[in-house]
């Protein structure tokens, strides 16, 4: 089986190249093996590099982060929606599964007293920019299944972190650490989050690769406070950290579970294993 990458140099893109065979292609991304940069903005470009490779499957990881959807929506939204409609179209020509990277801020705005799972209805107006986003790719992705006989996995990664540079807050702890700063908490630490490995999520990349039609949250269920977290990591590292009460803290998100996910044989492992390997 053969597996073209979109967005291979970003954090979760680059761990998974280290896992993919020789045969595998890889995009956007400095690796010995077969490379080809893409903007998946550009239909025909994106088109003729999935018809040269003739991929049995592409993961589609290629789109924006928080930040940048929060800054410049409407260029988050088109690279997100626009881009995935490209892969889609190029996939549909040679017959590739497509193997969609979502995000747990589909969940965005829901209660955080809340419990959900890959089968909680969503409302596309409740998630902020980047949320509804995702959720409009997700919707291309099954229409499309529908539509073309094209076959499909929507994955919800949880918040990553590991080696290198993650997307939350432990890698700012790392480095703040590093640097001898004292890490400063907004608020009273009480934000709760799932911290879920990157490697953990990369497994779950390569197991959706031999299944077809199923929404899976790639997230631990293991829900830790800020508080928490910069406790155990103060412990393990050794940095000092602070709160400051007088800045706005972030509300939780709902508690998220990988049902579906769980149940192919996907796991996560505790966050303060995963801590060890940063």
């Amino acid at each position: 089986m053969t597996v073209l990458v979109t967005g291979a140099s970003g954090f979760i893109g680059s761990r998974l190249a280290g896992h993919l065979g020789s045969g595998d292609v890889l995009t956007d991304v400095v690796t010995s093996k077969k490379v080809k940069k893409l903007d998946v903005l550009d239909a025909a470009e994106t088109a003729e590099v999935i018809s040269g490779y003739w991929p049995d499957v592409v993961v589609h990881l290629a789109g924006p982060v928080v930040g940048h959807a929060r800054k410049k929506p409407a260029d988050a939204v088109r690279l997100q929606v626009e881009g995935t409609l490209n892969v889609l179209q190029a996939c549909r020509e040679v017959g590739a599964k497509v193997v969609l990277a979502s995000s747990f801020y589909v969940y965005d705005g829901i209660d955080q007293d809340s419990v959900v799972w890959e089968g909680t209805e969503l409302n596309l107006m409740v998630p902020e920019t980047f949320g509804a986003a995702k959720l409009m790719a997700e919707r291309l992705v099954a229409d499309y299944g529908t539509a073309y006989g094209l076959e499909w996995m929507v994955l919800r990664f949880g918040s990553a972190y590991g080696p290198g540079e993650g997307s939350n807050v432990i890698s700012d702890f790392v480095k703040m650490g590093e640097s001898e700063q004292v890490v400063e908490i907004w608020g009273s630490g009480n934000r709760a989050n799932q911290y879920t490995h990157v490697d953990d999520i990369v497994a779950g990349i390569l197991m959706a690769c031999e299944h077809s039609g199923e929404v899976w949250n790639l997230i631990s269920p293991e829900r830790t406070s800020t508080r928490e977290l910069a406790e155990t990591m103060s412990n393990m590292f050794g940095f000092e950290f602070v709160f400051n009460t007088e800045k706005p803290e972030g509300p939780s998100m709902p508690t998220m579970l990988p049902i579906v996910a769980r149940r192919r044989g996907w796991s996560a492992r505790p966050l303060v294993e995963g801590l060890k390997l940063l």
